[in-house]
Formats: C-alpha cells, structure tokens, sequence
C-alpha cells in the first residue's frame, strides 16, 4: 500500500503539529527473493525486524500523544485529534501489514530459486 500524501494533508494543521513528536522512518525496500543470496535475504529480515519495531514504538507514540493533545480539548476538537490519530493508526498497520506480505513472498520465492 502506498502512501496517499492527500490523504495526510486532509488531517488538516492542527492535527498535524498535535502529532508531530511521533515519527516514523521509511519502509525498507524486500529484495527479490529469486535473486537474492542468503546473507542478503537474512539482512533484509533484521531491516524488516527493525521497521516493525519502529513502526510499533510509533503506533504507541500515536495513541500517547493524541491522547495527551485531546485531553482539555472541546469535544469536537479531540473528536478530530482522535479521528486523524485513528487514520494515521490504521494507515501505519496497512503498511506494515504490506511490508510482511512482501517479505513472506520474497522468502517463497527464495525457497523456490534455492531448493534444498
């Protein structure tokens, strides 16, 4: 799944500088696993490892400080600090649910090209 940048400009000022102390880092790119080599394949799994770590340190930081933002907040404003929070939430485990799938296909297709 890509990123949709509209997507993150519809989150609209406010919900962006609410949430800016959480960051997350690029997804790593999964070889080929047909032409990979073992060492490069074992590398991308630490590479793959370490994003979903990341990536999990990234969905608390969400709920912490949208949590944190919205409370004192009229109600409709936490309403939509929550709302974009809930978005950006969904859209990180979309891509980590990408990033898994092409990973376990690239391993498929490393067990096919190398046979043992």
């Amino acid at each position: 799944m890509k990123f949709v940048p509209a997507l993150a400009l519809s989150f609209g000022l406010m919900s962006a500088n609410a949430l800016a102390d959480c960051t997350i880092g690029d997804m790593p790119t999964v070889p080929s696993g047909a032409e990979s080599t073992l060492e490069q394949m074992l590398a991308a799994k630490k590479e793959v490892d370490a994003y979903m770590a990341t990536s999990n340190e990234y969905l608390e930081c969400l709920a912490k400080d949208a949590e944190a933002k919205a409370d004192g907040m009229e109600d409709d404003a936490a309403a939509e600090v929550k709302e974009s929070t809930a978005t950006m939430h969904n859209d990180e485990v979309a891509r980590q649910e990408q990033l898994a799938a092409n990973f376990n296909q690239a391993i498929r297709d490393y067990k096919a090209a190398n046979p043992q």
